[in-house]
Formats: structure tokens, sequence, C-alpha cells
């Protein structure tokens, strides 16, 4: 039974709550279905602002901003590093 540490006490069995793989590859799948969703979003902005005559540059970039920092965020849970200290012990 693995048991946390810190300062030298146990905290408890922590093998549920260690991520699996697994889990990073659903968790990388819902940052890029969330940047779909952004994306849908900001051509649905910028259609409205158009149909108004109103400008619509600015909002598309800021929305397209939030859809590329959360397509990285994916992607950046999908590297080495995550998968090294998520790694599944078994």
């Amino acid at each position: 039974m693995k048991t946390a540490t810190w300062s030298g006490r146990s905290r408890g069995n922590i093998g549920n709550a260690v991520a699996k793989p697994s889990m990073l590859v659903a968790i990388a799948m819902m940052f890029g279905s969330v940047s779909a969703i952004w994306l849908e979003t900001a051509w649905q902005i910028v259609a409205m602002r158009r149909l108004f005559g109103e400008p619509w540059l600015r909002s598309a970039f800021i929305i397209g901003t939030v859809a590329t920092i959360t397509v990285l965020a994916g992607v950046l849970l999908n590297g080495k590093t995550p998968r090294a200290r998520y790694r599944a012990d078994e």
C-alpha cells in the first residue's frame, strides 16, 4: 500500500488520487472539445457583429486567443513531463 509522506508524516493511501495516462488523454480531449466550442462561439459573435455593422475583429482575436490557449493547455498536458509524473505504477 502506497502512502503519501510529507515531512515524514503519513498522509494515507494515494492510490486512487494519482492520475493515470488514460485520464490525461481524456483531459486533453476535453480541452480539444472546449476549444471547438470557443471557435463556434467566435464564429457566432463575428457573424452577429457583422450583421449589425459593428467592429468584429477585436472580438474574434480575443476569443481566438482563448481557443489557442485552451489547445495549448491540452497539448502541454499530453506531453512527456505530465506522462512521466503521472505514470501508472502497475
